[in-house]
Order: C-alpha cells, then sequence, then structure tokens
C-alpha cells in the first residue's frame, strides 16, 4: 500500500471544498458530462444493434423448415425410446439427427450457446451440449424454479427471459423462447440460450474514460450485468449495487448524477435505462471525480497553481485541513495503481 502526497491531497480537498461550489462546480463538470454521454450512447447504439441483430436470427427458426422437421423427427424418436432400449437401427438414426441439428446450428445459430428442443410436457428432448438439463423435465424438481421453466408455463408466445443464474450451465444465461406451432397445435419450443460473454466483451474496453472510468450494465434487481474493470473476479449478477445509487436512475430514466460508485468513490455518472427485448436496463458511464479535479488542476499554469494555493492556504485554517489529512491517512490499493501508471499520477480518495 501506498501513502498519497499530502500536498497533492491538499490541493483536491480545496478544488472541491473551497473554490468550486455549485454553479461553478457544476459548469467545471460539463464538459466530462458530456464526454461520459457520448460514451454511453456510443455504447447503447451498439449493444442495441447488436441484441437487434441476435433476436432476428433467433426468431428465425420458428420459421425453419429443416430445424423444424429436425424436431419432429428427434421428438418422434424420443417418445419411442423414453421407456425402451435402443435398438442399434434406433441410435443410428440418433446419431443421423444430431449431426443433422448441429449442422444446422452452426451454419445459422452459432451465435447461441446451447439449443434446446422441448416438447409440450416440458421434456427437453435435445440440447447440443447434452448437460444437466438433457433428458429432464423443465417443469419438474429443480429445473421447474427456474426462470426459464416460469416463463415457458405463463407465456405460449415468443418470448425473452433475461439473465439469470442458471444452474445446469453454471454461468448466467438469457433464453430467446420460440413456440413450434403446426396445424394450429403447440408441439414445444424451440429454446435457445443467449451467453453473456459477448456483451461483456463489449463492455469491457473503452478507451475514451480515462484511468478511472468504466461502462456497465445493471439490471432492474440492482446487480450488475458486465463485468466491473477494477476487479479480477467477476461481477456479474454477482454484484449487488447500493438502491440509493441505482433506484433513483430507473426512476429518473436518464440524467447526470455525482454518486458514491460501488468502490466507495466519488464518481459523475451519465445513465440512461433502455428496455431490451421486453426488460429494462440500466446503463451507467462513469469517471471517478478525483481524477476530474487532478485534470483540471494540471490544466493550470504554474503561476496559477502557486496562487490558488497561496489564496486558499490563505483563507482557510490549514491545520484543520492537516489534521484532516493526518487522522484520514489515504492509502490506494497496489492492484488500481498499476493501471494507472501510464506516465501520469491518479491521486484518489
Amino acid at each position: 500500500m501506498k501513502h498519497i502526497n499530502k500536498l497533492y491531497l491538499l490541493i483536491i480537498i480545496l478544488l472541491s471544498t473551497v473554490v468550486c461550489h455549485g454553479a461553478d462546480l457544476e459548469k467545471m463538470y460539463q464538459p466530462y458530462y458530456k464526454q461520459l454521454d457520448k460514451v454511453r450512447e456510443n455504447k447503447q447504439e451498439e449493444l442495441v444493434r447488436y441484441l437487434k441483430r441476435v433476436e432476428s436470427v433467433a426468431k428465425s427458426i420458428g420459421s425453419d423448415s429443416e430445424m423444424k422437421d429436425l424436431f419432429i423427427m428427434k421428438r418422434h424418436l424420443y417418445n419411442q425410446t423414453k421407456t425402451a432400449a435402443m435398438t442399434q437401427e434406433q441410435k443410428d438414426i440418433q446419431q443421423f439427427l444430431r449431426n443433422s441439428i448441429i449442422d444446422r446450428y452452426m451454419d445459422r445459430y452459432l451465435v447461441f450457446y446451447d439449443l434446446l428442443f422441448i416438447d409440450e410436457a416440458g421434456d427437453i428432448f435435445y440440447t447440443n451440449r447434452r448437460q444437466g438439463d438433457y433428458r429432464k423435465n423443465i417443469f419438474k424438481g429443480k429445473l421447474a424454479k427456474t426462470a426459464l421453466s416460469k416463463h415457458l408455463k405463463n407465456d405460449s408466445k415468443y418470448s425473452f427471459v433475461d439473465y439469470q443464474n442458471f444452474e445446469v450451465s453454471a454461468e448466467p444465461s438469457a433464453f430467446f423462447m420460440v413456440p413450434f406451432v403446426m396445424n394450429g397445435k403447440k408441439l414445444g419450443w424451440f429454446v435457445l440460450q443467449f451467453a453473456v460473454n459477448r456483451i461483456d466483451d463489449m463492455f469491457s474496453i473503452e478507451s475514451n474514460l480515462g484511468r478511472t472510468g468504466e461502462v456497465f450494465l445493471v439490471n432492474e434487481d440492482q446487480y450488475m450485468l458486465t463485468d466491473s474493470r477494477f476487479t479480477a473476479e467477476s461481477t456479474i449478477l454477482k454484484k449487488h449495487l447500493s438502491s440509493d445509487n441505482i433506484l433513483p436512475k430507473f426512476k429518473e430514466k436518464s440524467g447526470h448524477k455525482l454518486v458514491v460508485d460501488y468502490r466507495g468513490f466519488r464518481a459523475l455518472s451519465s445513465f440512461n435505462v433502455i428496455s431490451v427485448l421486453g426488460s429494462k436496463w440500466l446503463i451507467i458511464a462513469k469517471i471517478d471525480e478525483d481524477e476530474v479535479l487532478t485534470s483540471e488542476y494540471k490544466k493550470m499554469s504554474n503561476r496559477k497553481q502557486n496562487i490558488f494555493i497561496k489564496d486558499t492556504i490563505n483563507s482557510i485554517n490549514i491545520k484543520k485541513v492537516e489534521k484532516y489529512i493526518l487522522k484520514k491517512d489515504i492509502e490506494v490499493d497496489m492492484d488500481e495503481f498499476k493501471r494507472a501508471t501510464n506516465g501520469q499520477t491518479l491521486y484518489t480518495h
């Protein structure tokens, strides 16, 4: 751990508490809020375009005649062999059907983590990956408690199931449910499992947010849907954010806020609520206030810096400030410090 130079800490405190109040502070922050807006809007547009393409692919399976034929044949074979051992001929047919389904999946539906065939009774009679849900019933046992099961039971139409921790694949997953109806009768569903990896990758890189900035997604339950750039472990559906921070943003829909973020730092944030396939997500772009204040101080000429420090020290009880600094030593996490070593020093609190 490393103690921060007290002189620079004093400068940061003075900038934020003495010189800039109210309208002055807001005016100073405006260019940074505009930059946050731009980053957030660009990321939002990228996300919406991507999800529209994914949804279009998902819906197309409902009119894919080849995949529908494979569904019917695989369902028929499953019903024949549920309670009896397979003959060699049936094993050969099963392998042929599996190869055909995977070929079609690779050709058209590779954007999805897995493809499931589920019949009208809830039996999962086919999956590409053959994980723990294969040949189980979605409406029974542990699977009955999943969000997917509840949606299938209550919604017979096309639907999107928002990201939840899916125990079968041991990772956060969303699902596209596409009913299979023939001659007015529902035979079951195509279910396309959609992993969060591609969206997380989309949000992991942003070159226009300085050293402490990031842009991320939050769901209505106040859990992060993308990883934090400041922690080694995943935060997806694990990091629950403050209700005092997140709920007002969902209520206000869009705007700017100076908040204490999930890392305990004061941060400028730009936010917007977006409708995603029937769900609502919050997209946030933010940057630490300390980085902004450090940047503003460095923009001053040496002469202005000296005048500022002299005038400010003369106008306040410097012993009181020094006592505050000594009483509240500031330490920087070394992992974060390494991320800031690009030739400039980042002063944080």
